[in-house]
This record gives structure tokens, C-alpha cells and sequence, in this order.
């Protein structure tokens, strides 16, 4: 048996990864590889759209002795492995964490190493490949749902009064600073800007603005956002991000994004969607709510080198 070989990722390798997702995704487990939204994220959402020769070093595929691309392991952050890999060629795996283990891991503060990826529940054959090499698993999971989208039209709710929806503006720089800024809020972060989101509507292959909403407030700035992509071969409307602002939770505002931007997906041809959540309660509540069913958990394993 001839064995698909590893070599460097090259800039070109981007559009190659990308239609093996789609080409997957009919054929796995949900959840087993990236949908495609996430993966234009790890290439777009970045202020600066050129190629950064960095990612060239985070990153490696695996070419099956046909030429075809059999796999990638990348970096999703310091410290954290994802990996992307046809389902018939699982067998490289012990191979793309070998990688992984001596090219990607981070300091852990105590002389030693730290690397993570995460494990869906199913997918007994990860978990044993990584047990085999001394990863274990962790107490940090979260949760990946899905559901159809019928011929019928999502129930969609109006939002709370004094509130506006509407579609963002594409290629506006005064809405991607107010989206940069709601982000900021929403997650408790202070690196989101404006670039990033002009970035990835300029680049991003499905990025449609009619179905990114966002909910705008009484004085013009957004209070929530959901973005959908719609990944139009496997007809996969993705749900990603939902947020709102701290000033302006518990009105119900996502979960009317959520309905009025399916409704939109499912217009434009989507038959079922997708989302990701932690293991907050409140968030898989609100996803429940809207019609999407738990399909399984994914928990993150960590592995930790041999102290210095």
C-alpha cells in the first residue's frame, strides 16, 4: 500500500482544503471536519487580507499517491490542532499529530508543552489514536446541533420594540466598525476592528450580507448579530456568530436574528443548518428553542510534552 505523503501548506492549498470540506461533508459524520464558513474565517477574517507565509509554518497536508488531497493539520490558535481529513484516510492520523506534537505546541508555564484538539463523542477511532499517545481528555466540551429546513417558512418573530433588523451594509466601514465593536462587547474582547469584517465579506467565497442581520438599537448602534452562511452544494445553511450586546440581552433579539436569517437561507435553498455552542445553558437553550437538535458533544483532549 502506498502511503499519502506530508508536505508544507502553500497559499493555493486554501482553495484545495476548502473544496475537500464541501466534498465531505455528504459522506461523514456531522461535525467530523470544519464546515466551510469557519474555514474561510482561519483564512479571511483578518485585517490584513494578503497571504501571511506564518500560516505556511502552522500548517501541513497530506497528498494521496494520486495527487489528491488527502488531509490537512493546522493550527487554530496557539496551542490547538484541528485537523481536516478524508474520511478514507484516517490512517494518517497518528502522522499529522506526530506533526502536530513537535511543531505546534505551546508552552504550558511549567517547562513543558500543551496541545489540544477537539474529539466528537462518535469518533471512537480519534480518541483511541490519541489515547495511544498519551493525550487525555479534558472537563472543556461544547456542542454542535443541526436541523432540516422544511419547504415551509421558519416562524419568524418580530424583534422588541424601538428595535430595527436589517441586513449589513457590504463593503460599509461604519457598519464593520459597529459590528466590530458589538463583538467586542458580546464576547468580553478588545481585538475585533473593523478591517477584519471588510476583510472577509471582500474574500470569503458564500459571504452573502442579506443573510448577516444584526438588530439595531434606538441610537444606531447594534445590539445583536447573527451571520449565516449558506454553502449552496450540500445546500448547508451555517450559523455563525450570534451575539448581543450586554446592554441589550434578555429581550430576545438573536432568537429572531436566528429565525429571520434561516428563513432567508432557506429561501435562497438551504435545507438544514447547522451551529456550534459551548457548553452554556443558556446558549443551547436558545438553539433548542429554535428548532435545532443535539446531534453529539465534542470534548477537547490535551496532550502535554515531557517536561524540560
Amino acid at each position: 500500500m502506498t502511503l499519502a505523503t506530508g508536505r508544507p501548506f502553500r497559499e493555493d492549498d486554501w482553495a484545495l482544503v476548502r473544496r475537500l470540506l464541501v466534498d465531505v461533508l455528504p459522506r461523514s459524520a456531522p461535525g467530523f471536519t470544519w464546515e466551510v464558513r469557519r474555514w474561510d474565517g482561519w483564512r479571511w477574517y483578518r485585517p490584513d487580507p494578503a497571504w501571511d507565509p506564518a500560516l505556511e509554518r502552522t500548517a501541513r497536508v497530506w497528498e494521496a499517491p494520486d495527487g489528491s488531497l488527502a488531509g490537512v493539520a493546522h493550527a487554530d490558535g496557539a496551542g490547538q490542532l484541528a485537523i481536516q481529513v478524508d474520511p478514507a484516510h484516517r490512517h494518517l492520523e497518528p502522522a499529522m499529530l506526530a506533526w502536530a506534537e513537535g511543531v505546534l505546541a505551546a508552552p504550558d508555564g511549567v517547562g513543558g508543552s500543551r496541545l489540544e484538539t477537539p474529539v466528537r463523542d462518535y469518533d471512537r477511532f480519534r480518541a483511541r489514536v490519541l489515547a495511544s499517545r498519551d493525550w487525555r481528555p479534558t472537563d472543556d466540551w461544547g456542542v454542535t446541533r443541526w436541523q432540516r429546513l422544511g419547504a415551509g417558512p421558519v416562524e419568524v418573530r418580530p424583534l422588541a420594540a424601538g428595535y430595527g433588523l436589517r441586513a449589513l451594509r457590504a463593503g460599509d466601514r461604519e457598519d464593520a466598525a459597529r459590528l466590530a465593536a458589538l463583538l467586542n462587547a458580546a464576547f468580553a474582547r478588545t481585538f475585533h476592528v473593523a478591517d477584519e469584517l471588510l476583510a472577509f465579506a471582500a474574500h470569503a467565497p458564500d459571504f452573502d450580507p442579506e443573510l448577516h442581520l444584526v438588530a439595531e438599537a434606538p441610537d444606531g448602534t447594534f445590539a445583536a448579530h447573527v451571520g449565516v452562511t449558506h454553502e449552496p452544494v450540500n445546500r448547508l445553511a451555517i450559523v455563525e456568530p450570534v451575539c448581543t450586546h450586554p446592554d441589550h440581552r434578555r429581550r430576545g433579539l438573536a432568537e429572531s436574528l436566528i429565525r429571520a436569517g434561516l428563513e432567508r437561507a432557506r429561501q435562497a435553498g438551504a435545507t438544514q443548518a447547522c451551529v456550534d455552542t459551548g457548553s452554556g445553558e443558556a446558549a443551547n437553550r436558545l438553539y433548542a428553542d429554535v428548532g435545532f437538535g443535539e446531534v453529539f458533544v465534542e470534548r477537547a483532549w490535551e496532550w502535554r510534552g515531557p517536561a524540560a
